[in-house]
């Protein structure tokens, strides 16, 4: 039987412009990303209980935005949202304390074991939607944040044969799922782990392989070229060429790629995409009461 939510279309757009102006009422800004919607999103029936990987490309402003108006949309629907990210497990209580406590610095989670990859998954726009994440949790908004790579303690190991990284990962999303009973798990990952059929050697059985079981839909991000932050050599902004067929805004599309049918359920177009640059402990200035972020 197939599980995807792809077999049927619902239509659910007037619903959504009826249910938004309440959410903007409670102070949807354009810094929470709530003002904007995605073409197409009604492709994804988010009034279901799933999990939708977004197996994007480390590094851009655009990817963090996507997922956080992603979620804005689920929430529209009166859904719970957990917006997952490609980071230390082992960080869970600090993102937990950091989003949900007003009182807690910038300098607090400037500490966290996430902030030490220097890649994409540590830019400065994973940062903004941590922090778009806080300002729906402290307005009582029923969404969390939560990282999924990696051992949950430090130290930890398994007793029999060692997981993988993208079994371990698989794990926790799984663990994530079944303890939210219900709503929508957003994860933000790389599109290697979000493929549901290896797309290289290097990653023979990639993360969503092993939640098939779950109502999964994994989408690949499709821009229309620009530049995004990556460690390959170095650690440097990198440049990407336009990918066909792909649209200017934010928007959903089925995925069409003869060579990969069974890898993604569907694009989520991006339009130009910009780099993020990483986030370091030295971008926060501490002040008596709070953290600044400085600007580079």
């Amino acid at each position: 039987m197939d599980r995807r939510p792809f077999g049927k279309i619902a239509i659910v757009a007037a619903a959504l412009c009826s249910i938004l102006p309440s959410l903007a009422a409670e102070g949807s800004d354009a810094s929470l990303g709530c003002d904007g919607g995605i073409q197409n999103v009604e492709m994804l029936q988010l009034e279901k209980s799933q999990i939708l990987i977004l197996g994007e490309i480390h590094g851009t402003e655009e990817s963090p935005q996507f997922a956080l108006r992603l979620a804005c949309q689920a929430l529209a629907h009166g859904q719970k949202v957990a917006i997952g990210l490609e980071a230390p497990a082992i960080d869970q209580e600090r993102l937990d304390r950091y989003t949900t406590t007003s009182q807690i610095s910038l300098v607090y989670l400037a500490d966290a074991r996430l902030w030490n990859a220097g890649d994409g998954r540590s830019s400065r726009a994973v940062l903004a939607l941590i922090n778009d994440v806080r300002d729906h949790v402290l307005r009582g908004h029923n969404i969390r944040i939560f990282a999924f790579d990696g051992p949950k303690l430090l130290g930890q190991r398994t007793a029999s044969e060692p997981l993988s990284r993208d079994q371990r990962m698989a794990d926790n999303v799984r663990q994530e799922y079944r303890e939210s009973k219900g709503g929508i798990i957003i994860l933000l990952t790389g599109n290697v782990h979000a493929a549901k059929q290896p797309l290289n050697e290097a990653y023979p059985k990639p993360m969503a392989s092993y939640l098939a079981d779950l109502p999964l839909v994994s989408l690949r991000m499709r821009h229309r070229g620009g530049t995004f932050w990556a460690c390959v050599d170095s650690c440097e902004v990198n440049v990407a060429q336009s990918m066909s067929n792909s649209s200017p805004g934010f928007s959903v599309s089925k995925y069409e790629n003869r060579d990969q049918a069974d890898t993604f359920d569907a694009f989520y177009d991006v339009g130009l995409i910009h780099a993020s640059y990483p986030f370091e402990r030295r971008d926060v200035s501490d002040s008596a009461d709070n953290a600044v972020l400085k600007k580079k």
